[in-house]
């Protein structure tokens, strides 16, 4: 429930991400940095999803030994996501901004602490 929360939710920050990258890229006359926001979030939605798979997947297991292979695996995996996003990024710099790329890695991060403040206040107010 919460999982599918955040990504509805990183869609409106994307949105915000992307317009602002719109407007960036209009004055520059470089579109590469849409394109980067765009493949950055895609990417962290696909190591979101690995991470929720992780950890599902965690409390299902029941000998630590292969938990613990486990966790290293899928933590190397995601690292070489980021990594060959930027490195695409990197290959396609006319296409792909890399530093866009890299911002775009914390759309879905953003959105979790934005659900999180937003959970706090109703709490708050509740109380």
């Amino acid at each position: 429930m919460i999982e599918k929360q955040i990504r509805q939710t990183s869609i409106k920050v994307f949105i915000v991400a992307l317009l602002i990258s719109l407007i960036v890229s209009y004055i520059f006359k470089n579109y590469s940095y849409t394109t980067g926001v765009i493949l950055g979030y895609l990417i962290s939605l696909l190591v979101f999803k690995i991470t929720v798979s992780m950890t599902d997947l965690l409390l299902t297991l029941h000998d630590h030994k292969y938990a613990v292979l486990v966790v290293y695996v899928m933590f190397i995996g995601k690292l070489v996501i980021y990594a060959a996003g930027l490195i695409l990024a990197i290959k396609l710099t006319s296409y792909i901004n890399y530093f866009a790329v890299f911002l775009g890695y914390f759309i879905v991060k953003i959105t979790i602490y934005v659900n999180e403040a937003v959970e706090r206040r109703k709490k708050n107010r509740a109380a």
